[in-house]
């Protein structure tokens, strides 16, 4: 099935959100991330192509946050931010706006500790 679909390799390096509350290592997600702006052909629907490949570490960090993990949420929440802000010509490309606004969902879901965190480094990032 991988050989058919390669894009699916990526979401089993994915961790489940089930278990004991542990550190996650980032590194899947970043790649997850990362991998979603990779080829995006910025043709008509491009950026809902790209808020697609963004859902499965979204639904991972809601299962963490589920759990009460709030680390490991806010951990996924803001490498999903600075991936769409990396990718600054995909995301200022996106005249709907998906991108940028899965940057406030990313905000509004992240727990209330981490927000302050989030928006600062949203901001720093937007300046950059």
């Amino acid at each position: 099935m991988i050989e058919q679909e390669p894009d699916f390799e990526s979401l089993l390096e994915l961790p489940a959100a089930g278990g004991e509350n542990r550190p996650l290592s980032i590194k899947a997600i970043r790649r997850q991330a990362e991998q979603a702006f990779q080829g995006a052909d910025f043709e008509w629907g491009y950026a809902r192509e790209i808020k697609r490949d963004l859902n499965p570490p979204l639904k991972l960090a809601a299962g963490y946050l589920a759990r009460n993990d709030a680390g490991n949420s806010a951990l996924i929440y803001r490498t999903v931010i600075e991936a769409i802000l990396d990718n600054e010509n995909a995301t200022l490309g996106d005249e709907e706006g998906q991108l940028l606004g899965m940057v406030y969902e990313c905000a509004v879901a992240a727990p209330f500790s981490t927000l302050k965190t989030l928006i600062h480094l949203t901001i720093l990032s937007a300046t950059d």
